[in-house]
């Protein structure tokens, strides 16, 4: 696992960071959801301040810029690009939706190359990219069935194991047409496949089902599926980003007409706030444990979505000290990178001292965009570009 570690979704688990800075932003630029006076204490609670409005802003904007001139995030390595990580900036960019021609020439790019330089590898179709990109494609008003030139809804639930694969029903998995032996599917990519699946004409209880077999009896989530054996008698680690993806996911399938059993979504949402550290961030799973800004965002989108105001709102105002703000940049290095979310706090010190080098410009071009969602706090479940 990366140190920085933003989990993609996509062919093979893997772990990232960004930055965050803020512009100068007129009232006038700010959507009117943000803009608008609170209308009881609950959605005053619930409402971004202007400034969080404008920090979003600035966040989404920053990433934006970190788009290659095809449209995509480099990978770091050579000239290939990371097309999980820009699946995620489109999400981000989507949530803001104040970047509309970054939106557009991202959204052009994901749609192009997803399929071939995103989704398959050798023959296999993973189903992680594949359900995370069914979401991208609701929350942009694109059609499912037709993304590309592909039909995503139908492809995600081709990768569901059918009635013959016993305990393993209901999963989401990679299919290949070569002996590849591996199966990189998880937690992530099934959480992902409940949402867009909810969101593009119904999801299969027994995708749901499949999910709710990744939980512990403590409330949370592992990320990584042990075939033939639930969670508690794998022993496996608590993991809070596959938790607070799961959490979306169970709202989603909810809110689309699923009876979840009793108890199982406030008991997840109950273990992630005894896990919020007393300053207000999150760690991550194993390798990850130390407070980051990737955890808290997904952590704090998934707290909003269940409606607990202030566990989100202590985790939002972790994320906005570790923002490149004009003020903390001042005339420095990191002042052309006003905008970006730093990992953690050892990420940020670097950064104001010395700018973003071509080292650790990759770790936070993968933190910002889930670090954004402890800003905007924009569910993966109702997500939708303006």
């Amino acid at each position: 696992m990366l140190s920085s570690h933003v989990r993609s979704a996509g062919a093979r688990p893997g772990r990232a960071v960004a930055l965050i800075a803020i512009f100068p932003l007129s009232l006038g630029l700010i959507s009117p959801a943000l803009a608008s006076a609170p209308s009881s204490a609950a959605s005053a609670a619930s409402a971004p301040a202007a400034s969080d409005a404008r920090r979003a802003y600035a966040a989404a904007g920053w990433q934006g810029r970190q788009l290659d001139s095809d449209g995509a995030i480099p990978s770091g390595f050579g000239n290939y690009k990371d097309w999980g990580l820009t699946v995620d900036t489109a999400l981000a960019l989507a949530a803001d939706g104040r970047h509309p021609k970054k939106l557009a020439t991202v959204t052009s790019a994901v749609k192009k190359h997803y399929y071939a330089d995103y989704a398959t590898y050798q023959g296999t179709v993973s189903a992680n990219a594949m359900s995370k990109t069914l979401v991208l494609a609701k929350s942009l008003h694109r059609n499912a069935r037709d993304f590309g030139g592909h039909d995503l809804r139908r492809i995600v639930l081709n990768r569901m194991a059918g009635s013959g694969a016993g305990v393993e029903q209901g999963r989401l998995r990679d299919k290949t047409t070569t002996d590849l032996p591996t199966d990189y599917s998880n937690t992530f990519g099934q959480a992902y496949g409940v949402i867009g699946l909810a969101r593009s004409g119904g999801v299969p209880m027994k995708a749901v089902s499949y999910l709710l077999r990744q939980r512990c009896s403590d409330g949370y989530f592992r990320i990584y599926p042990v075939v033939g054996e639930t969670c508690d008698q794998s022993g496996s680690a608590a993991d809070v980003d596959a938790t607070a993806l799961a959490v979306q996911a169970l709202v989603t399938a909810r809110d689309h007409g699923v009876s979840l059993p009793a108890g199982v979504l406030s008991g997840s949402v109950g273990w992630l706030v005894t896990v919020q550290k007393s300053n207000g961030s999150f760690g991550g799973g194993v390798g990850t444990e130390a407070s980051n800004t990737n955890s808290t965002g997904l952590a704090a989108q998934a707290l909003a979505a269940t409606k607990r105001w202030t566990p989100a709102s202590l985790a939002r105002a972790w994320v906005r000290k570790l923002q490149i703000t004009t003020y903390r940049a001042g005339k420095g290095p990191a002042a052309k990178d006003v905008g970006a979310i730093a990992y953690d706090k050892a990420a940020l010190k670097d950064a104001l001292a010395n700018g973003l080098t071509s080292t650790s410009r990759g770790q936070f071009q993968r933190a910002t965009p889930q670090a954004y969602f402890a800003l905007d706090r924009e569910p993966l479940g109702k997500l939708l570009a303006p």
